[in-house]
């Protein structure tokens, strides 16, 4: 009997062993499964890179042309895209060509996209491409300019068609809501939904955002940057200067227009600035003739409409300076403005300057796509402008930017106005 339970006891012995070993086996891979995904998790938590889903709420001060405008960046797509390098990336398209003169260019477009509709909305967009024949070759999309115009593909990264990466599917109340847009082959987003609020001044905004009640808001002069936002200037495509007419007294004289870009002695120099009445260029134009007048210069400031610079002054140059806002487009190109080709009218050349190192430059700018090396060629351009006494560069246009730090925010690589920092969104995600 007792040899029958020793032997009986060894058997359990063995059989709680055996299992024991199962079980911790067990445990072990549990623990291994849980410990991955809790990394996996954790890893993901810690990186900067986009993650899928969440909202994003904006708040604005603005009228409705701006809620149309945002929505334009919001659902509509261009041809192209650029990348945070400044390249120029397909979007809608698989391939193009254009011939060696840049006034022919066909667009092979992705399947699925709607050619006619690409046509047709190309069609109604004479304001962005100028004069153009727009048609279908071989199912491939052809415009055939008037005039050479190498940065098209730039141009075409405007939205314009209705494969953006938002629809909108709710307005209310000063309220806008975006989601995504299912419609195959639009840009693909992180953000599932984008939400805009429109208060009635910049008090409420304040107010809004010192509650966290919004994760983005264009900044003004009345707001400091919140707790648990970051600031984020984006420079615009455009530039505020003054520029000389170099063929009209006292600055046909270069030395005369070195001594004032130079800020020497203007003794004896009387002149007049003109002036777009409405700022910011009427607050620069106060402070340029303060600094002139106290290095002796005479200097009377003339304040115009818009419409009289744009209408007359501007095309007849009947102007000695004029303060003026270069706008070089989505495309980054100052060609129409500087180069000794846009002399007369409807040439832009405001200054009369002509320069074979301005020229060169300009070419320069037009021969890459990459914006990127395109903002170097300007910055050389600008310098140009200056050592060939064209008039002075005073200061690019920004656009403050307010933004939580829950949002990976992405600023878009070419701006012309404050809403085009939409023109990412779709790039855009919540941490």
């Amino acid at each position: 009997m007792a040899q029958f339970l020793g032997n009986l006891w060894r058997l359990l012995g063995k059989f709680v062993s055996t299992y024991e070993n199962i079980l911790l086996a067990g445990l072990s891979v549990v623990i291994i499964i849980s410990g991955t995904i809790w990394y996996r998790q954790y890893s993901s938590a810690q990186t900067d890179g986009p993650t899928s889903g969440g909202s994003y709420v904006e708040g604005i001060v603005g009228s409705q042309q701006e809620l149309n405008s945002i929505a334009t960046k919001l659902t509509k797509a261009g041809l192209f895209s650029l990348n945070e390098q400044g390249e120029l990336e397909n979007l809608l398209v698989n391939n193009w060509q254009r011939n060696d003169e840049a006034t022919e260019f066909t667009f092979e477009l992705k399947d699925g996209i709607d050619a006619e509709e690409i046509v047709s909305q190309l069609e109604i967009q004479s304001d962005i491409l100028g004069a153009a024949v727009i048609g279908l070759e071989g199912g491939a999309v052809a415009v055939k300019l008037s005039e050479t115009n190498p940065s098209l593909p730039l141009i075409l990264t405007q939205p314009m068609f209705n494969y953006g990466p938002y629809k909108l599917s709710k307005s209310s109340n000063g309220t806008s809501i975006f989601t995504r847009n299912t419609r195959e082959n639009a840009a693909a987003a992180y953000i599932n939904k984008i939400i805009i609020h429109n208060y009635d001044s910049e008090a409420q905004l304040s107010e809004a955002l010192e509650r966290r009640r919004l994760d983005g808001a264009v900044a003004s002069s009345l707001l400091e940057t919140p707790d648990h936002y970051e600031f984020h200037p984006l420079g615009l495509n455009r530039y505020f200067a003054v520029v000389f007419n170099i063929n009209r007294a006292p600055l046909r004289d270069g030395a005369t227009r070195q001594a004032i870009i130079n800020e020497g002695s203007l003794s004896g120099l009387s002149m007049t600035l003109t002036v777009p009445d409405q700022e910011p260029q009427r607050s620069l134009a106060e402070e340029i003739a303060a600094r002139w007048r106290s290095l002796g210069a005479d200097i009377t400031v003339d304040l115009k409409t818009k419409d009289e610079i744009l209408l007359d002054i501007g095309p007849s140059r009947n102007f000695q300076a004029l303060v003026v806002g270069l706008d070089y487009g989505v495309e980054l190109d100052p060609f129409y403005i500087w180069h000794s080709s846009q002399l007369r009218p409807p040439g832009n050349n405001l200054s009369g300057i002509k320069s074979s190192r301005i020229d060169e430059t300009l070419m320069a700018i037009r021969s890459t796509l990459n914006l990127k090396e395109r903002r170097e060629q300007v910055k050389l351009l600008h310098e140009l402008v200056h050592s060939e006494g064209a008039g002075i560069i005073l200061r690019q246009e920004t656009v403050d930017y307010f933004v939580s730090d829950n949002v990976r925010f992405i600023a878009p690589f070419s701006a012309v106005t404050a809403t085009d920092r939409f023109h990412t969104a779709s790039r855009w995600s919540v941490r």
